[in-house]
């Protein structure tokens, strides 16, 4: 039987310090606002090595809020680890935090104020802390066709939406959790559970900034490929995957937001500032294998820019350099131009010092 409004659910491994941080930032909310009854949180432990299971015993001592910890007996790997947590849950709806996000303070209360008003919905959408507002001001319902076209990537961010905790164990008993096979199982869940529910507008968009990541750009190592696999290829597969399920105008709603020109093109920048700057051979060697394997799933729509990009990485070096050079002075008099030049920046230097850099998690196809 279900108690809590909302359980949070967190994915750790080896980050007991920013688990910590994260912890007391919904704790002291819980405690602010008198809503601690009204909270669960589900830690699942990868396995970690670190003071893990310490750090979540020294946090349950201190709160009144139900903290439930969970330790795999071995690795299970980033996807099954998420949806540990969605299984693990017992509150009214789900959502996880990444381990080294934060809830904002006076988001709680806000998000719980949403599950109560509207407990039919499927998915809630919030706000995530950026330069600008995704949802926009207003507060409104969405198909899931609506959801895909204009929020296939943002929706599955951590710390961004719930999904009502019944649907999300039901699609999750139904396909197992092999049937996850990208980075983006939130995503997959999200959504089996809107076609599931027949609901002709199963999303609530709700600006509130629920989640904020502080620490992402120095725990994560980008590169080349990680921009890739997590920005364009685990999204398209995890679309191939929901295709029979959500159906054709789902699937083509989520290809135009993903291909559109425009984010293709900024990806693909990005992508090409790592390859030349940064990214080691091997870690190019890896980018060129996976952007060729792409094609094999291409549909007639997806076909151009999954070419352009293996393209793009396929070309030699020198070539390479030219075009990033190019782009570079062309977008100068843009505001896109200035942040290419931090992008470029931050890549050089991270070049000349990964070989001692060893503070950031660099993620892998094993990950995944």
């Amino acid at each position: 039987m279900m108690s809590a409004l909302l359980t949070i659910g967190i994915p750790t491994y080896n980050r007991c310090n920013l688990l910590r941080e994260l912890l007391d930032s919904i704790c002291k909310q819980a405690a602010k606002f008198d809503v601690a009854d009204e909270v669960e949180i589900v830690v699942s432990d990868n396995a970690s090595t670190d003071e893990t299971q310490r750090v979540v015993a020294d946090v349950q001592a201190q709160t009144r809020v139900n903290i439930v910890y969970h330790r795999n007996p071995a690795n299970l790997g980033m996807v099954k680890n998420i949806l540990k947590t969605a299984e693990l849950a017992t509150g009214q709806f789900w959502m996880f935090y990444g381990d080294d996000d934060l809830m904002p303070d006076g988001a709680l209360p806000k998000i719980l104020d949403v599950i109560r008003e509207y407990p039919p919905q499927t998915v809630l959408m919030f706000q995530q802390e950026s330069g600008k507002l995704v949802l926009g001001q207003s507060q409104g319902l969405l198909s899931a066709i609506r959801a895909a076209r204009d929020y296939f990537y943002f929706i599955g961010n951590a710390g961004v939406h719930a999904i009502h905790t019944r649907s999300a164990q039901q699609a999750l008993a139904r396909v197992g959790m092999d049937a996850f096979r990208t980075a983006w199982p939130q995503t997959q869940l999200a959504f089996l559970a809107m076609a599931a529910s027949n609901l002709p507008e199963p999303v609530l968009a709700a600006p509130i900034v629920s989640s904020i990541s502080p620490h992402h750009m120095e725990n994560t190592a980008y590169t080349a490929w990680y921009i890739w696999e997590t920005g364009v290829f685990s999204l398209y597969r995890t679309a191939l995957d929901l295709r029979a399920a959500v159906g054709e105008p789902v699937f083509r709603a989520a290809c135009r937001h993903l291909f559109s020109l425009n984010r293709i093109t900024r990806i693909a920048m990005n992508m090409l500032i790592h390859v030349t700057l940064s990214d080691t051979p091997q870690q190019v060697k890896q980018l060129r294998a996976d952007t060729a394997r792409a094609l094999r799933f291409a549909t007639l729509r997806t076909l151009p820019a999954l070419a352009f990009m293996w393209l793009l990485v396929m070309l030699p070096h020198l070539l390479q350099v030219g075009v990033l050079r190019l782009a570079l002075l062309l977008s100068r008099p843009f505001p896109q131009g200035a942040k290419l030049r931090r992008l470029a920046e931050a890549a050089q230097e991270r070049g000349q010092t990964q070989s001692t850099d060893t503070s950031r998690r660099l993620y892998s196809p094993g990950d995944f």
